[in-house]
């Protein structure tokens, strides 16, 4: 599993991706599973060990992503698209 953001968003908006994973991706030749998490932002505030209100997370995995579909040093597309997804979703789950 892997963070492409890097670390958690303090205001649960979708941060900005870095290109590791994906260049990963392309590299083993291996499908990326974008999953997408809300509620969970309030469970363990960021920095903290301690847990807060009891809450519900919701967890959406969205379809594969093949990098076989982008050429190998297309890196950028293949991170914007995934993006594109998981802020959708995120749009539509509100």
């Amino acid at each position: 599993m892997v963070f492409p953001e890097g670390t958690r968003s303090e205001t649960g908006k979708l941060k900005p991706f870095h290109n590791g994973a994906f260049k990963l991706a392309m590299k083993s030749n291996c499908k990326v599973l974008p999953m997408v998490m809300t509620g969970s932002k309030d469970v363990l505030n960021k920095g903290s060990w301690i847990f807060g209100n009891e809450s519900y997370a919701r967890i959406f995995v969205l379809p594969p992503v093949d990098p076989k579909n982008y050429s190998p040093d297309n890196v950028e597309e293949m991170k914007t698209d995934i993006r594109d997804m998981m802020a959708a979703k995120l749009t539509e789950v509100g």
